[in-house]
């Protein structure tokens, strides 16, 4: 949510100026000065707000006003001091303690905006920029019954993107899945326009395996959107429905948008793995290459590409970097495993595989590889253990009849030594 500092004058039914000429100058000129802020004129909303000041240097509305002027012109520290010179003078003035507290967040200050925002709760219950900007705190410490809370008291007519947003989050973080639908059908409803909001709305629903209400939510009129968060964000949801073809043309479209973007070449990779199209993924990924050269993600990518291509000697170099630099990660010790395995390094990729179950020993899938390596050098009965394992984790027709191996090899051990 994006903080805002607005022009609040609230005071003209509530200062309490009195009824003269003089109270009657500054109230029009509080008004002129808005209106300029509103305009941009902050040179000669300075000038008005300064006359109002000169002869009333506490008035709250002036010193308000004065402290929007001063973050526009992104003066934050005389802004702050001008919004609670205005509080210290008028405790009720709610626009003070709304735009302070907006100010603090600007300056990721959140934990100071806090109090003054449930001041000015207490003042104004009903206004929506404080539940909203209350929400926006609560959803930020995963306190999601506060924020819905605050959410609750919104009403339909000040519904907006950040109102949309943190509801979802709020829901999400309660998992209170039920309540979703009823929210995609009213953010739909509500039409705002935005691509963005609209991208990041059916993100988090596709996050949280919501995949039918986020291709809902990431539709649009237009068949072809040219909005690259629109687009990239149905990609990855049609790619998460096994929709590849519209995944495909949802992400080159993106690419065509931002054809540097190295998460969209990767999302573009794994469509054409997934339909078994390896050159064109290996192609994306030497394009990702060059761009981001160092990046663990676009290596692990490529590795794996190459290991499925037979690749050998492409992919073992790419995991013995990976492993080298980040050692305690399973994946890259796996992929390193495997590339050793293809090779035909058994006893190498044996090894491997016993640090890899240390690491994660409810992957049915590192006991496989485990199983299968020590089988083939004759450990027969360790082989079985392993595989064992595995298909207790994961009963699968290769586990299976590996075991049948492994039975069969170690009964002929035994019936030869015997004999």
């Amino acid at each position: 949510m994006r903080a805002n500092i607005v022009v609040l004058l609230l005071v003209i039914a509530s200062i309490g100026h009195a009824q003269t000429p003089t109270a009657d100058l500054s109230l029009d000129r509080l008004a002129e000065a808005a209106t300029a802020i509103s305009r941009s004129q902050l040179a000669h909303a300075e000038e008005l707000l300064n006359s109002v000041l000169a002869t009333s240097p506490n008035d709250a509305d002036a010193l308000n006003l004065l402290g929007v002027v001063r973050a526009k012109q992104n003066r934050i520290t005389d802004a702050e001091q001008l919004f609670r010179r205005a509080i210290s003078s008028l405790q009720s003035h709610v626009g003070a303690h709304i735009n302070l507290a907006e100010l603090l967040i600007s300056r990721d200050r959140a934990e100071e905006a806090m109090p003054i925002l449930l001041r000015a709760y207490k003042l104004a219950p009903s206004r929506p920029e404080i539940n909203l900007n209350l929400a926006n705190l609560y959803v930020a410490k995963s306190d999601y019954s506060q924020a819905y809370e605050h959410l609750r008291l919104t009403p339909r007519e000040a519904f907006n993107d950040d109102y949309f947003l943190l509801m979802l989050r709020s829901l999400l973080g309660m998992k209170r899945t039920r309540e979703v639908s009823e929210l995609v059908r009213q953010f739909q409803q509500s039409n705002s326009g935005n691509a963005e909001t609209q991208a990041v709305f059916g993100t988090l629903l596709l996050k949280a395996g919501c995949r039918e209400e986020a291709l809902t939510v990431l539709k649009t009129d237009r068949e072809t959107p040219t909005s690259f968060p629109l687009l990239y964000a149905r990609g990855l949801a049609n790619l998460a429905a096994k929709q590849y073809d519209k995944a495909d043309a949802s992400l080159t479209a993106a690419l065509t948008l931002k054809p540097d973007d190295v998460a969209t070449l990767r999302a573009l990779a794994q469509v054409a793995r997934l339909t078994g199209s390896f050159e064109k993924a290996l192609s994306y990924l030497i394009h990702a290459r060059r761009i981001a050269p160092d990046s663990p993600a676009v290596l692990y990518d490529f590795g794996s590409t190459t290991l499925q291509m037979g690749l050998v000697l492409d992919a073992l170099p790419i995991f013995e970097q990976l492993h080298r630099g980040y050692p305690g990660e399973p994946a890259y010790l796996y992929g390193l495993a495997a590339a050793h395995w293809t090779k035909g390094e058994v006893s190498e990729a044996t090894r491997l595989m016993n640090d890899y179950v240390v690491l994660q020993p409810g992957v049915a899938a590192g006991w496989y590889l485990l199983g299968a390596a020590l089988l083939r050098q004759d450990r027969t009965s360790e082989a079985q253990t392993a595989l064992q394992r595995s298909f207790s984790l994961k009963a699968d027709p290769d586990t299976e009849y590996l075991l049948g191996v492994s039975f069969e090899k170690g009964n002929k051990i035994t019936f030869e030594s015997r004999s």
